[in-house]
């Protein structure tokens, strides 16, 4: 058997590095750190941004709306009073009780004036039902010569002199009555004049003059009555029993006035009746 030597082969085995011209492999290790004996922390992720809920869609969400599923209720709609529904989110706004008088609308004949409900009084003369019982300021007691309708008023012995007075009528069933007492003189022409001036506009005013002699209840006698001026109109009667009357008879006696209207009446404005014994 042939041994074939290849000497530019042979690689010496001992200790010593011998340039071979190859590149030498690298040989770097990475050595992990020490565990810290401590579990890892995890970075929390971040939470997803949750977007506004408008569920009506009109442009206000849940927060702001009082309603989010009726698109009609929100804070740019108007108040719709007794509908049962709070329209503009805003509790001020009233839907029932609009005038804040603590009587809801079923009970008050005005609900959007406080001054008007069962709960007040009508003894204002302002034209109102004031206590809602479909009567207009009956309480009022603002004219010192009532009820006369009932009772006259009696004005007594007027010596001649000449007498004014400022009653009311009022309510429109009202009729003012006045007895006075006037003396027929010595000297004929004795007269009685009664003048009703300063009358209402919405008034019609008639008047009329009874003479009952020396006693009342004696007789009584319609001697002149007067409503030719119509709404507004000053009424006056002048009585005068004359010569020939004065000298064969006395006008002397009690005298009463009756004084009602045919056309509304008025507690906002007076009447001035004048009454002149002594013509």
């Amino acid at each position: 058997m042939q041994i074939i030597f290849f000497p530019s082969l042979f690689i010496s085995c001992s200790s010593d590095y011998t340039d071979t011209g190859l590149e030498s492999p690298k040989t770097d290790v990475v050595i992990p750190d020490e565990p810290s004996g401590e579990p890892a922390v995890e970075e929390p992720a971040d939470d997803p941004i949750e977007q506004p809920i408008d569920v009506d869609g009109d442009g206000f969400i849940e927060e702001e709306d009082c309603d989010d599923n009726n698109e009609n209720i929100n804070p740019d709609q108007e108040e719709i009073p007794y509908d049962g529904m709070d329209n503009d989110c805003d509790e001020s706004t009233k839907d029932d009780d609009l005038d804040r008088d603590g009587v809801e609308s079923a009970e008050d004949c005005d609900d959007r004036n406080e001054a008007i409900s069962p709960m007040n009084s009508d003894d204002t003369c302002d034209g109102l039902d004031n206590n809602c019982n479909d009567q207009i300021d009956e309480d009022w007691s603002g004219d010192s010569y009532e009820p006369n309708d009932e009772e006259a008023h009696w004005l007594g012995d007027l010596g001649g002199q000449e007498t004014i007075i400022q009653p009311f009528i009022f309510p429109e069933t009202d009729v003012d009555r006045f007895v006075f007492y006037a003396e027929d003189g010595f000297w004929p022409g004795f007269g009685v004049g009664v003048y009703v001036t300063g009358v209402s506009s919405s008034m019609d005013v008639v008047i009329d003059l009874i003479f009952y002699g020396p006693q009342i209840g004696s007789q009584s006698q319609l001697i002149a009555s007067s409503n030719e001026n119509g709404l507004g109109g000053e009424e006056e009667i002048e009585y005068g029993g004359g010569w020939f009357s004065s000298i064969f008879s006395s006008d002397t006696g009690w005298y009463e006035v009756k004084i009602r209207s045919r056309h509304e009446s008025s507690c906002s404005q007076n009447y001035t009746l004048t009454i002149n014994p002594d013509l």
